[in-house]
């Protein structure tokens, strides 16, 4: 699984990405719930400033797109990416 891969190899460098100045950790959930607060933090990591108006001219993000990918998939097909999931999104902290 794609996602899985991406993670455990993004997890294996954490580490030492986490004491380098050149890492953000960016979570789709906290675009959904604070979108301009994420743009800002992005923005001040790349340490650009905010020009006026922009925050307005960024696209939306659609709160409804928040778990969807578990409502598109049937009960086996859950069942059966679970166990490689789960211990994931713990890791990641997510319920």
């Amino acid at each position: 699984m794609q996602w899985a891969e991406c993670v455990c190899g993004v997890q294996a460098f954490q580490p030492d990405l986490e004491s380098s100045d050149r890492y953000l950790q960016l979570r789709y959930e906290d675009f959904l719930q604070q979108r301009d607060e994420e743009y800002k933090r992005i923005l001040a990591f790349l340490d650009l400033a905010l020009p006026a108006g922009l925050l307005e001219k960024l696209p939306l993000v659609h709160k409804g797109n928040f778990g969807k990918w578990k409502a598109k998939l049937s009960r086996e097909e859950l069942a059966a990416i679970s166990p490689v999931i789960e211990p994931l999104n713990t890791s990641l902290g997510y319920e």
